[in-house]
């Protein structure tokens, strides 16, 4: 069975304006949207090389609602994998109140959690988890 895709255009007319804040904020002169077999999100360019590699999420509350965000176990395996060959991923996240990231690396703890809005056992998985004080504000 294949999977819903539940984004929409609205909601990558969004990841792109969070990532034209972020690409302004690191100094990356560019971006590119990554096909969907890559797991994450955009490659960010520096001159005419990739310089790393970027998860965009946007949370509809406020940063400090949470005591740490989280990310599917995937794409920090997919980040991992970048790693070794040297690109870096960050995790860009919009709250309602600031936008910041953080590097995708070192969870604090892995649990099994996820959203249950959409009545979509694939939407519970392992999620590594990141205390928001990593976070630095753009």
């Amino acid at each position: 069975m294949i999977r819903p895709r539940y984004e929409q255009e609205d909601d990558r007319q969004a990841e792109v304006k969070i990532m034209e804040r972020v690409a302004t904020a690191l100094e990356f002169s560019d971006f590119r949207k990554l096909p969907a077999s890559y797991v994450l999100d955009f490659a960010a360019i520096r001159g005419k090389e990739i310089a790393g590699f970027v998860e965009v999420k946007r949370r509809r509350n406020k940063m400090s609602q949470y005591p740490d965000i989280f990310v599917a176990l995937h794409k920090l395996n997919a980040a991992r994998q970048l790693n070794m060959i040297g690109k870096k991923t960050i995790f860009a996240v919009e709250w309602d109140d600031c936008t910041g990231w953080l590097l995708l690396e070192n969870p604090s703890h892995i649990s099994f959690t996820g959203r249950v809005d959409r009545n979509d056992p694939a939407d519970l998985e392992p999620m590594a988890h990141f205390p928001i004080d990593r976070v630095k504000i753009i």
